[in-house]
């Protein structure tokens, strides 16, 4: 059976799609944003970014994986003080965090270290950075590690005043099912009522970390400041890579 809505495998998106496990497709964001692309699902959870890419995409509005501060799962681990790191190692399975981390350190920041794709289980010494994002994030911080950690939702709120929004419900022009539309947000709904069954259904870190990390580093809401956010991050990006800003980009929510 096709499964018509993807999302990420991930303990921050389990608020969004409560009770709705078995009609999902889980993968991880880049190659979900493909799935999405080529028609092998109609409406997920993908990174921002992939909406920056097919500016055609509407939006589910209501729910999102967003921050308005430290987010915890999206982070720089580093040895050395930032301006004196030579590489980045960016996890490229979240283009939208591969994009934030470049925007944080070139366009507030001023620094020019060189990127270059993460390579899981290399290690790397303390000239390059590591970005991480997601579980594997979570599981690296609660490792008993010495790196420094420099938290990119922390960061955007210190630069912008601004909310971050990682990922939202997209999907293309022509999908307009109002029954999908009501069944995620309610699924959002019941995640929230339930989300001391969701802290207590998953065993890794401690419960206390995973309280807090579901009810205060990630916020769920695509509320107004939320979305100026999110059209910030997108200037900031197109100033990045020398692109032209599309208008209607994130006019289309439904």
């Amino acid at each position: 059976m096709k499964r018509r809505i993807g999302c990420v495998p991930y303990l921050n998106a389990r608020p969004l799609i409560y009770g709705l496990e078995d009609e999902i497709l889980f993968e991880h964001p880049v190659p979900l944003a493909e799935s999405l692309h080529r028609g092998r699902v109609e409406i997920a959870l993908v990174p921002v970014a992939e909406i920056f890419e097919h500016p055609g995409y509407r939006i589910l509005d209501g729910p999102c994986i967003g921050s308005h501060g430290e987010v915890k799962s999206v982070f720089l681990a580093h040895q050395k003080p930032l301006d004196q790191l030579e590489r980045v190692a960016v996890d490229f399975r979240s283009k939208t965090s591969a994009l934030l981390v470049r925007v944080l350190l070139e366009q507030f920041a001023g620094l020019t270290p060189h990127f270059a794709a993460y390579e899981e289980g290399r290690e790397y010494g303390p000239e390059t950075g590591v970005m991480l994002i997601g579980d594997q994030a979570l599981a690296f911080a609660f490792s008993n590690t010495t790196h420094q950690l420099y938290d990119l939702g922390s960061a955007w709120k210190q630069y912008t005043g601004l909310p971050f929004v990682y990922a939202v419900w997209a999907m293309p022009p022509h999908f307009d099912d109002e029954k999908t539309f009501l069944k995620l947000r309610r699924a959002w709904q019941d995640g929230w009522a339930h989300r001391e069954q969701i802290v207590a259904a998953d065993q890794r870190f401690t419960a206390d970390f995973r309280r807090r990390y579901l009810t205060e580093s990630i916020r769920y809401d695509l509320n107004e400041d939320a979305k100026k956010g999110l059209a910030l991050f997108y200037r900031k990006t197109c100033e990045m890579t020398g692109t032209a800003a599309e208008s209607g980009v994130f006019n289309s929510y439904v």
